[in-house]
C-alpha cells in the first residue's frame, strides 16, 4: 500500500481586494492492494480537512467533500483474452466522441465511474461493455449539490488486413438536470469509424461519424459529430491534418477531439473546420519545433439572423519545446 499526504496554507481575498482570511487544507490518500493469481483487489481511502470550508478557493474540486470517504475500490480479473473490473474505473471509447471519463490532474478532476467494466478479445474482434454511476465534480462545485448520473455503453472494433480497422460504439446516459426537481436528462449517442495504421509505412488515418439524441426538460434535440485525421511521419518530421464538424454535439461525458491546440478551448456545439501542424525533432538536443495553422467556422449562413460575421476563427502558431 501507499500513503500520500498534501498540506496547503491558503489565503483568499474578497471581491473588493481586501484580505478575507487564511485557511488550511489537509488531504490524505491511503491505497491498499492485494493480488492472487488472476485476481486483484484494492481500495483508496481519503481524508479531507478544511480549517474553514467557507473560505475554500472556488475551483478546488475537493471542497465538495469532507472527512473520510471511500474514493476508489476494485476487484479485477485478468486473463490473456479477457479482463473485468467491478468497482471504480476510468475509460473512454476511441477518440472520445461517445464517451470520455478520465483523470485530469491539471484541474484536479479525479472522479471515476462506479460500476462494472468488461473487456475482451476474440480473434480479430475487440469489445468492451460497461455500466455504472458517475458524478461531475465541476458541476457540483458550481452548483453546490451532488450530480449523480448513470451511463451504459459498449464498443466494438474489428481488425482487418493491412493494419486497417472498423469500429462502432453506443452510449446511453441519464443525467441529473441542472434545474432542481426536474426529471433526468436523457442522452443516446452512437458512432461508427474506420482507419488504418502505418499505411504505406508512413500514414495513419482515422475517420469517425457520430449521432446524438438528447432530451432536456422535456425538449428533444439531436446533433452530430464528424472527425477525420491523417498523420504522416518522414524520419524526424511529422505532418498532422485534422478536420471536425460538430453540431449540438456536447454532453457531460464526451470529449471530441478539438482539432486544434490543446491549450485552447473549442466549442463542440457549433463548429467546423480543420488545421495542419508540422513538427520536427532535433535528436541531438531533444528539441521539438512545431508550426500550425487552423481555420474554424460555425454553421451560420449569410441568411442567418445577424448574418455570419464574427463566427470565423483563423489561427496560426509556432513554438519550440526543449527537454532539459
Amino acid at each position: 500500500g501507499t500513503l500520500a499526504t498534501l498540506v496547503e496554507d491558503n489565503r483568499t481575498r474578497e471581491l473588493d481586494g481586501e484580505e478575507d482570511g487564511d485557511y488550511q487544507k489537509y488531504k490524505g490518500l491511503l491505497s491498499l492492494n492485494l493480488g492472487w493469481k488472476m485476481l486483484s483487489a484494492g481500495v483508496q481511502l481519503e481524508y479531507l480537512y478544511y480549517s474553514d470550508p467557507e473560505l475554500a478557493i472556488p475551483g478546488d474540486l475537493d471542497r465538495v467533500r469532507d472527512g473520510f470517504s471511500l474514493r476508489k475500490y476494485w476487484l479485477d480479473y485478468v486473463s490473456d483474452r479477457f479482463k473485468g473490473r467491478l468497482g471504480t474505473f476510468f475509460t473512454s471509447f476511441g477518440y472520445g466522441m461517445t464517451l470520455y471519463v478520465q483523470k485530469n490532474e491539471v484541474v484536479g478532476l479525479d472522479e471515476p465511474i462506479h460500476g462494472i467494466d468488461l473487456d475482451g478479445e476474440l480473434g480479430p474482434f475487440e469489445f468492451e461493455a460497461l455500466g455504472g454511476n458517475v458524478t461531475d465534480p465541476i458541476l457540483e462545485d458550481a452548483f453546490n449539490r451532488q450530480f449523480e448520473d448513470t451511463i451504459w455503453g459498449a464498443r466494438a472494433l474489428v481488425n482487418l488486413p493491412k493494419e486497417t480497422y472498423l469500429s462502432a460504439s453506443y452510449v446511453e446516459a441519464e443525467l441529473e438536470s441542472l434545474f432542481p426537481a426536474q426529471d433526468k436528462d436523457q442522452v443516446d449517442v452512437w458512432s461508427v469509424g474506420a482507419g488504418g495504421y502505418e499505411l504505406g509505412g508512413v500514414l495513419d488515418l482515422h475517420g469517425e461519424w457520430a449521432q446524438i439524441d438528447k432530451v432536456e426538460r422535456g425538449r428533444a434535440e439531436d446533433g452530430y459529430g464528424g472527425y477525420l485525421s491523417a498523420a504522416a511521419s518522414f524520419g524526424l518530421v511529422t505532418i498532422l491534418g485534422e478536420y471536425k464538424d460538430y453540431w449540438n454535439f456536447r454532453y457531460r461525458y464526451n470529449t471530441p477531439p478539438t482539432g486544434g491546440r490543446t491549450v485552447e478551448n473549442y466549442d463542440h456545439n457549433d463548429v467546423k473546420g480543420g488545421r495542419i501542424q508540422v513538427e520536427g525533432e532535433v535528436m541531438a538536443t531533444d528539441t521539438l519545433f512545431f508550426v500550425g495553422v487552423g481555420d474554424f467556422d460555425t454553421h451560420r449562413k449569410s441568411t442567418s439572423l445577424g448574418g455570419a460575421d464574427g463566427d470565423q476563427q483563423f489561427e496560426w502558431y509556432c513554438g519550440v519545446e526543449q527537454t532539459l
